[in-house]
């Protein structure tokens, strides 16, 4: 395998550079999707109806993303899924509603597509010590994308308005499908038949698996708070102009922390990182319940992020902690796990209308963290130096 310095795939950083680009456009369109159909005279709940309807398909999606992979392989999942893309940032921008209904559900089923081809194609890429450093770069990359696109777009808004903002999206998202183009012509289910030799006998880890998808959907929780609550909050406490600047936070830290969480995990074993950044998450979230100020707000988005930047790397590497025979599966079932977190806590934010709904996130990241970590590494690794 083609590798560069660090002992990271090229293909790694080609995949992470993609989803950088992809996700300049995409994560915007999700911060300002309610603005914009608001602005067009639409419904105000539009936007809430158009991110339900974008995650309850990438739910239903996850369903069928296997045998999507399997046929076409990550590459072309990748180009068609980013295609998609494109697609529903340019309806938010001039489509009709129910036309953004549609490429929303569209765009729910191409990013469980996309986000199980990427946990397959990563996790293929990687070998022995580098698959954390490799995960380290690839959410550096992704959330690089996330944060500067935010701030970009909360600049190009106030200078030359929404729309004009929207095209630039659309601009990163085909750059994207460019950039994943570039990728190797690989064939994965060659590459799993190799793995497989030897594995077949291998019985599914049920129990294991549980552990793990339980603890993914917790760790999709603060994503979910973040783009259904935490952007409402700050509008009511502080104004809308400071949405910008604090829910970019939640993007940037990760630009710089995640190659440092790789080491420490390096260091100090998988089992400590993850209990590491289940405090901060949860320790963030419950300060976010008190805050009313810029300082609370930011201390408690920080704290956060800062947990986040740990556990993603962590949960990107889970199918390679299985036997290969069953890796395919397991990625596409931790992707619906991730599903599952994002969509349950956009009902929670929507049924429950107090800020209580901080602790509740808390609560439950809290017991489902800590009833499943013991099961997730039966043997627990030795610090790394």
């Amino acid at each position: 395998m083609r590798r560069m310095k660090g002992g990271v795939h090229r293909d790694v950083w080609i995949l992470s550079l993609g989803f950088g680009f992809l996700f300049f456009g995409t994560g915007a369109a999700q911060q300002y999707v309610s603005l914009l159909l608001t602005s067009r005279g639409l419904a105000p709940y539009a936007g809430t109806n158009v991110l339900l309807i974008l995650y309850g398909f990438y739910l239903s999606g996850c369903l069928i993303t296997h045998h999507a992979v399997r046929t076409w392989g990550e590459r072309i999942c990748l180009l068609g899924a980013a295609s998609m893309y494109a697609v529903f940032i340019l309806s938010i921008a001039h489509a009709p509603l129910w036309a953004c209904y549609m490429a929303a559900a569209g765009c729910g089923v191409a990013a469980a597509i996309l986000w199980t081809a990427q946990l397959l194609l990563l996790n293929r890429l990687k070998e022995g010590s580098s698959a954390e450093r490799s995960a380290g770069v690839f959410h550096t990359l992704y959330s690089l994308g996330n944060g500067v696109g935010t701030l970009t777009a909360g600049i190009v808004t106030s200078r030359y308005g929404l729309s004009i903002a929207f095209w630039a999206m659309v601009i990163a998202a085909v750059c994207a499908v460019g950039i994943f183009s570039f990728l190797s012509s690989v064939d994965g289910n060659r590459a799993e038949q190799v793995q497989k030799q030897g594995s077949e006998s291998a019985a599914f880890p049920w129990r294991r698996f549980v552990a793990f998808a339980a603890f993914s959907l917790s760790a999709r929780m603060v994503y979910g708070l973040v783009i259904a609550r935490l952007p409402m909050d700050i509008g009511k406490q502080l104004g809308a102009g400071a949405v910008g600047v604090v829910t970019s936070l939640v993007f940037l830290i990760p630009i710089f922390f995640p190659s440092v969480a790789a080491e420490l995990t390096l260091r100090w074993g998988r089992f400590a990182s993850a209990i590491l950044g289940c405090a901060l998450s949860v320790g963030g979230v419950v300060v976010l319940y008190w805050a009313s100020d810029y300082p609370r707000f930011i201390a408690g988005t920080i704290c956060a992020a800062l947990g986040q930047s740990i556990l993603y790397p962590l949960t990107t590497v889970f199918p390679q902690l299985f036997p290969a025979a069953h890796r395919r599966q397991i990625a596409v079932w931790l992707a619906f796990a991730n599903a599952c977190g994002i969509v349950f806590t956009l009902i929670l934010a929507r049924s429950v209308s107090s800020s209580s709904i901080y602790l509740a996130v808390a609560g439950i990241m809290s017991l489902l963290s800590g009833s499943c970590l013991r099961h997730l590494w039966s043997q627990p690794e030795q610090p790394r130096t």
